[in-house]
């Protein structure tokens, strides 16, 4: 009897920890969030702001979204666990260090040809808030 009492034990103990990651790292984000961030890319795609400030802007909504599914660590940090919620891993890595080339290695001749993938940025952006819908 007291090998079963403490069998159940440990299965609750592990559903419990289960339950704790695979929920806190899934949160839904609630349809007037993405609302919200849907209007902040559609912003900021037609705001007058230079491509390369587009890009560190839409790095930091792509992050911000991670942290409301429940990522709590900087960008760098979060895709190395590679998130469930991520399709595509290495473009989002590609696009992340875009934005710190940009941010704080760049030559001028290189930056324009940098900055033409500001867009691919926030096509992965709306893609990720579709697939959270």
């Amino acid at each position: 009897m007291r090998e079963f009492i403490i069998s159940i034990v440990i299965i609750i103990i592990l559903i419990w920890i289960y339950l704790i990651f695979f929920y806190k790292w899934q949160k839904k984000i609630p349809k007037n969030k993405i609302d919200y961030y849907k209007n902040i890319v559609l912003k900021t795609q037609n705001s007058q702001i230079s491509s390369k400030e587009k890009i560190v802007t839409y790095d930091k909504i792509y992050h911000n979204i991670l942290k409301e599914t429940g990522y709590e660590w900087n960008f760098w940090e979060i895709l190395k666990k590679k998130p469930s919620v991520i399709k595509d891993i290495n473009k989002i890595w590609e696009l992340h260090k875009l934005r710190n080339v940009l941010v704080h290695e760049i030559e001028s001749s290189e930056e324009k040809k940098l900055i033409s993938q500001w867009n691919s940025y926030k096509d992965e952006i709306l893609k990720l808030l579709k697939w959270l819908s």
